[in-house]
């Protein structure tokens, strides 16, 4: 088990002393991992009562290491009959919870002088998660993830909630004095069973106290764009009224070279909309702007065109545009690849 909560497994001993001034007590020991040996630790190591290791002996049934409050460190549960007093006979539990955190980044002081401070939070904390969709923040057409019955929570592809810790809270000063809070909330973690691992959050919610705004983004998690945002919408708390949102889709354009296949996905089109503050439900975007990229198969952008005007994307008025064209030179013999030969701009306006 990991005593000190430094990443490393360490070696804890469990056992009654059997010669002695302390024959018959019991004993812990342990031996702190140091990457490259085991060191004995004063500092963990006394002492502990009713111990025994597991699979009991007589009336006690042992010793179990687990998690019991989902902070991710192995605690020590005891389940024992208790042996004489009023509670002769009687069942009883003791837990000893691992009081040793893991070290995350907790500060940041920039050059300009202000300072965000971190805090932390496991997503077995349900004021800051929601294990899959159930209870979902706001709704998305991003893709899913399938299993092999064809849902989103089935064999190879589950919900999770274990204990990783994430941001919870960001505190940023803002240079005058006062600060700034931000909190964080999460959903939809999943994880591939048969090799990929985890396919990241479905979700991530940024609230904006004092500057009353909720931000919520959506995450691809099926491959090859696990990770990616694909939809993202921003919102005044104290109202519910929807003032920007963006929605990014993606293609795949896989480079072969011999046997081997990297995948290449990349950012295809982005569509953004803002919103007036006090336009009716269900009115109009105030402006729209769309983005749309091509690559070559080298992974140089050979085309960027970025469309922009009032109102509603396929109703725009006093469009603008603008197209980068560029050209690259990629000599695969000499692998002297993406160098720009040319780049042309072209702009339109009303």
């Amino acid at each position: 088990m990991d005593v000190n909560g430094d990443g490393l497994a360490d070696i804890v001993q469990l056992f009654l002393s059997p010669v002695g001034w302390y024959a018959g007590v019991p004993q812990r020991r342990v031996y702190l991992n140091t990457g490259s040996s085991f060191i004995k630790s004063d500092s963990y190591t006394n002492s502990l009562p009713d111990t025994y290791i597991t699979g009991g002996s007589g009336t006690n049934m042992g010793t179990q290491l687990m998690d019991v409050n989902g902070d991710g460190l192995a605690d020590i549960v005891q389940l024992f009959l208790s042996p004489v007093g009023w509670y002769a006979g009687v069942p009883q539990r003791r837990i000893y919870l691992s009081g040793i955190k893991k070290e995350n980044l907790t500060t940041l002081t920039p050059g300009l002088g202000t300072t965000t401070s971190l805090t932390y939070k496991p997503i077995t904390d349900n004021s800051i998660y929601v294990k899959g969709t159930t209870g979902e923040v706001g709704t998305t057409t991003c893709p899913q993830p399938l299993g092999t019955d064809g849902t989103s929570n089935s064999y190879p592809i589950l919900n999770t909630q274990d204990a990783q810790y994430v941001v919870s809270t960001a505190t940023v000063s803002d240079g005058n004095g006062g600060v700034l809070n931000n909190n964080y909330s999460y959903g939809g973690a999943k994880v591939h069973m048969t090799g990929r691992g985890s396919l990241g959050f479905r979700y991530q919610k940024v609230t904006s106290v004092e500057a009353d705004t909720n931000s919520i983004t959506f995450f691809r998690q099926d491959y090859p764009y696990i990770g990616l945002p694909c939809q993202s919408e921003k919102t005044i708390t104290s109202t519910g009224k929807v003032i920007g949102t963006s929605q990014l889709s993606y293609a795949n354009s896989p480079m072969t070279t011999g046997t081997a296949i990297s995948q290449f996905p990349y950012l295809s089109q982005s569509v953004e909309r803002n919103f007036e503050l006090n336009a009716p439900v269900n009115a109009a975007p105030i402006n729209s702007t769309v983005t749309t990229n091509q690559y070559d198969g080298f992974g140089n952008a050979t085309q960027i065109t970025v469309t922009s005007g009032d109102g509603e994307v396929n109703a725009m008025t006093n469009v603008y545009t603008k197209t980068t064209t560029n050209t690259y030179s990629n000599d695969s013999t000499n692998w002297l690849l993406g160098r720009l030969l040319r780049s042309t701009v072209t702009s339109t306006t009303p």
